[in-house]
């Protein structure tokens, strides 16, 4: 039996590729990007095997295509467009039609080849404004999107769990906190790098970072997330369907305490709080930080148990970059020749 997961080339979805092949599963993934050179390297030594299909999750040819006589027994959904603010001036229906239209295809794809479970991979941007609300925040506190990627993953939530129902698809929904890790990179339809790997750009480059506050989030490491997908497969159908997903209440930390961090690394780096008057060079995107996701839920239902702290996740992607320099390249995917200060 197969596990399927869309977005396979991108940040998440590479991730859980990754960590699914290392226990051992098979893998279907499905990505309009091709996968790395860098994935494909690091998925090759199993003891699990990927096979890789180019398909748009609006493509219902296509998608039906590639879950032919795969005897899927599971799909991931993480194919997402996290836009920003840009992009929901310019392209609001691009969003939809993959975010909540992509939801649906895949949904009723599973419907038509006897898939029996879906997780989505949903976001604590379901929340909407109820992030900066007094936390932590709760599988039962009240939503309200606004920004069009907000709108898009609650709506597709919503969609899903309908659809579920409808045709007997056994469906739940992850909401993740803050992600960061090895696999993230500008694909294209990631607006929003996270600032932990704009800091580590600059110090790779030798140069300072400058933040307009501290910047607290609940940051969860990519490779926990992998880890917390995977145990959403495996639930017993009394469990809920939704459950947050991040390193727990109080485990986060500070972008400010991450540039203090890589000193370990880069002791000439300078990472400080911009004066007043000097410009940030680190985009933090909201203007007020997030209460975090408790987790409680996801504990109690699962064996999962965040692993990676401030200090294991700086260790494990310092070392991931190591191997894998192209990680820190500006622009899309696989940069084999870039090289940085990286010690």
């Amino acid at each position: 039996m197969t596990i399927l997961v869309t977005g396979a080339s991108g940040f998440v979805g590479a991730a859980l590729v990754e960590d699914l092949v290392s226990a051992g599963e098979t893998v279907i993934g499905l990505d309009r990007q091709s996968p790395p050179p860098e994935l494909l390297s690091a998925v090759a030594a199993g003891p699990g095997r990927a096979a890789w299909h180019k398909v748009d999750v609006t493509d219902r040819r296509a998608l039906a295509e590639a879950f032919a006589g795969a005897a899927v027994r599971a799909v991931i959904h993480t194919a997402t467009i996290t836009a920003g603010e840009v992009r929901d001036r310019t392209d609001p229906a691009g969003i939809v039609a993959v975010n909540v239209n992509g939801t649906l295809a895949v949904l009723e794809t599973c419907r038509d080849h006897g898939v029996g479970r879906f997780v989505l991979a949903s976001s604590n941007a379901a929340y909407g404004r109820t992030v900066f609300e007094p936390g932590p925040l709760r599988e039962a506190c009240p939503v309200d999107p606004v920004s069009m990627y907000e709108i898009t993953k609650f709506a597709a939530e919503r969609a899903a769990l309908r659809l579920g129902e409808l045709h007997g698809i056994d469906v739940r929904i992850a909401r993740l906190s803050s992600v960061f890790g090895p696999w993230e990179r500008a694909t294209g339809v990631r607006d929003t790098l996270s600032p932990l790997l704009q800091v580590v750009r600059l110090a790779a480059r030798g140069e300072s970072a400058r933040l307009p506050r501290p910047h607290y989030r609940d940051w969860i490491y990519v490779r926990d997330v992998a880890a917390g997908l995977r145990s959403l497969v495996a639930l017993p159908a009394a469990a809920p369907r939704l459950f947050n997903l991040g390193p727990g209440v109080g485990q986060g930390f500070t972008t400010l305490a991450w540039g203090e961090r890589l000193r370990t690394d880069w002791p000439d780096f300078d990472c400080r709080l911009a004066a007043p008057g000097e410009a940030a060079n680190i985009d933090v995107y909201l203007p007020h930080d997030r209460a975090p996701l408790a987790i409680d839920r996801l504990l109690r239902w699962t064996d999962f148990r965040p692993r990676y702290g401030l200090d294991a996740a700086a260790a494990d992607y310092l070392a991931w970059l190591r191997q894998y320099p192209s990680g820190l390249a500006e622009t899309d995917t696989s940069l084999l020749g870039f090289r940085s200060t990286l010690p």
